[in-house]
């Protein structure tokens, strides 16, 4: 049995689910709120660098250009001349004319450049350029240092939150999956509920941490950038502005095939997490019947599928990276064109032209970081349709507010039950019984009979569609959940155990005293078995109980029902697939839990339950038959029919 996804599930972008998620963050809006206010910080600090550079090449590196006592400094073969600077604006060409030094501007009028900056004012102008770029190479260290100590604590703060904030949301989640009923875990497979808590809130945590700051600081960047760009050169501003209709096409385009390529892989995730979790679970029955080539075969196929959508989604990543350092790379050579002729020119400095094309680069970072940050965005609110989904079940059996301490004498009674799992394809049809304090009452019938339905609707796994069930006169549906199951034990066949030890398996409960843990499992007649092991009632339990036998697992399960001296016992097939030696041990154990308890055993060894005070025989979800053994085997019905095909089998 394979469980899919719908492909076409999932929205994209939704503000509503958006809302929601920043909701989770509102409690840590202090951490937030600081770390934002860094980002604020750290966003001016990284545009000072190309400006800082910029200064240092204009003002103390490059002689051409700058201005001496009202005159401008000329550059030529190495050569440095002075000229008023009314020759020169808007700029000029320097060429060298019969013999002489001529200098033209852009009117055509000419002045031959005859002074010369002499060479003690040259040496001390460069000694001053060397103290001042030791001063700026000192602040732009300061802004580097104060930078990272700003870097460090915003993203400590923000993964502070982020943890914080996804703490709570998968403690949230699984407390509501905990409160879930059967229902919902028949229809959602453990792999999948496992990605739900695990991997999807990790995804949240990511859009927290991540996503949500970067594009902050991105538009801080943009902003900051498109500023410092029109306050420093018009011209080049508007060839720099000119590529930003390229990168919205760019992003738009990733955007709408990436959406659909990533709802796919996504699907397709969850699909193998499923199988491979149930496979393993079920280890046993495919090595057992040697099913190892068919499962691997499935697998494959499953596994193809997602390397197929994997496959594509490469494709559309291969494709933006190389479009934006194209876009960039274009940008940037009509930027160093434009921004060299007019250097050539006398028309522009060099620190203008370098820090436009740092501060080009910057605007470009993000944008190449953009398909990581839309695909974990992607990830994110997928991730949050499905949790979200999971938050807004709603379990089907309402449970009541705990008003009062239920405690019953364990009186019970079906009334004209009528209960489906699907619709109306009815499993159990106007059942009606009652059971007395203190009685002993058997369910017997065929497989698919309902007599398992019956248990599940007593445990309130289950709510019935028609008539009621009532302990004490008190229909159940009237009883807190946490008080009705605290006086039912459960004993099914198939006993689960968790990891730890046999002591927390019998406790369940971390207040229940040693004492009456100990007690429980002599009257169950567990201690002698427990106390063989190496480490006694501290012997570590694999998953399931894996290294215990059935019986083994069988008594401690009955040891757990005594620790919790329900009112109600339900014994549901416990001495199934049991070796003689065990069964012995297990009926003894059920004869003490019985006493004084009001007790209903579903077996389909008609010989284990000849002393039972009722015997209940169903067929077809319908009860056909109550009475005693004898009485039943007076009747000449179907429980005769029943038995003697057994006693004939046996």
């Amino acid at each position: 049995m394979q469980f899919y996804e719908d492909e076409e599930k999932y929205a994209s972008f939704d503000w509503q689910i958006f809302t929601r998620l920043l909701r989770y963050a509102k409690p840590f809006w202090k951490y937030l709120f600081l770390a934002f206010m860094l980002l604020l910080f750290i966003t001016v600090l990284d545009l000072l660098p190309p400006y800082v550079s910029k200064i240092i090449i204009d003002q103390h590196l490059v002689l051409n250009n700058r201005e001496y006592n009202g005159k401008k400094i000329i550059t030529f073969k190495g050569e440095y001349y002075l000229v008023d600077p009314s020759k020169v604006h808007g700029g000029y060409e320097v060429l060298e004319k019969d013999g002489n030094i001529i200098l033209k501007n852009l009117n055509g009028d000419t002045v031959i450049l005859k002074e010369k900056l002499d060479s003690n004012i040259l040496k001390k102008i460069r000694n001053n350029d060397k103290n001042k770029i030791v001063i700026f190479s000192l602040a732009l260290v300061g802004i580097l240092i104060v930078s990272f100590f700003l870097n460090y604590s915003q993203v400590f703060l923000l993964n502070l939150a982020g943890q914080k904030i996804i703490h709570n949301i998968r403690v949230e989640l699984f407390s509501h999956i905990l409160k879930l009923d059967l229902k919902f875990f028949e229809s959602n497979p453990v792999g999948r509920l496992v990605t739900r808590v695990n991997n999807d809130t990790q995804n949240l945590n990511e859009m927290y941490t991540s996503v949500i700051v970067s594009v902050v600081k991105d538009v801080f960047t943009f902003v900051g950038i498109c500023v410092a760009m029109f306050l420093l050169d018009r011209r080049l501003a508007l060839i720099s502005y000119a590529t930003i209709p390229f990168i919205v096409i760019s992003v738009v385009l990733f955007r709408i095939f990436q959406r659909k390529i990533y709802r796919v892989v996504r699907t397709r995730l969850a699909r193998i997490n499923a199988y491979i979790s149930e496979r393993i679970s079920g280890i046993r029955i495919i090595q057992l019947f040697m099913q190892q080539k068919r499962t691997k075969k499935e697998f494959d196929e499953i596994n193809k599928s997602y390397y197929n959508a994997l496959i594509k989604r490469v494709i559309v990543f291969g494709l933006f990276r190389p479009l934006i350092d194209l876009i960039y790379f274009l940008g940037l050579s009509f930027l160093i064109w434009y921004g060299g002729r007019g250097i050539i020119r006398g028309q522009m400095e060099f620190g203008i032209l370098y820090a436009f094309t740092s501060y080009l680069g910057m605007l470009f970072g993000p944008i190449r970081d953009f398909s990581e940050k839309f695909d974990i965005m992607q990830s994110a609110m997928a991730s949050a349709e499905k949790i979200f989904k999971i938050l807004d079940t709603k379990p089907s059996v309402k449970n009541k507010p705990k008003i009062y301490s239920f405690k019953p004498q364990g009186e019970l009674r079906f009334e004209n039950v009528w209960f489906a799992y699907n619709d109306e394809e009815w499993v159990l049809k106007d059942i009606s019984f009652e059971v007395k304090k203190g009685e002993k009452v058997a369910i017997v019938g065929p497989t698919g009979a309902g007599k398992t339905s019956i248990i599940k609707l007593l445990t309130r796994f289950y709510d019935p569609q028609k008539g009621k069930i009532l302990i004490d006169n008190v229909n159940i549906q009237d009883i807190p959940l946490e008080e009705l199951r605290r006086h039912i034990g459960v004993v099914s066949q198939d006993v689960f155990l968790f990891s730890g030890t046999v002591k927390e398996n019998i406790k369940l409960n971390e207040n229940i005293p040693d004492e009456v843990i100990y007690e429980a499992a002599r009257r169950a007649w567990v201690a002698d078995f427990i106390k063989r092991l190496p480490r006694g009632f501290e012997e570590p339990v694999m998953e399931r109980g894996a290294i215990l036998s059935a019986g083994q697992r069988q008594l401690i399960a009955l040891a757990r029902v005594m620790v919790f001296d329900p009112k109600i016992v339900v014994l549901d097939e416990a001495t199934a697939n049991i070796d003689s030696e065990t069964e012995n041990l297990i009926l003894k154990a059920m004869e003490r839990i019985m006493e004084g308890r009001t007790t209903i055993v579903i077996a389909h060894r008609l010989s284990t339950i000849k002393n039972a005070d009722k015997i209940i025989v169903i067929i077809n979800g319908k009860v056909v038959e109550i009475g005693t053994h004898e009485e039943l085997l007076m009747k000449n019905g179907v429980y005769k029919e029943l038995y003697t095909i057994q006693f004939q089998l046996t």
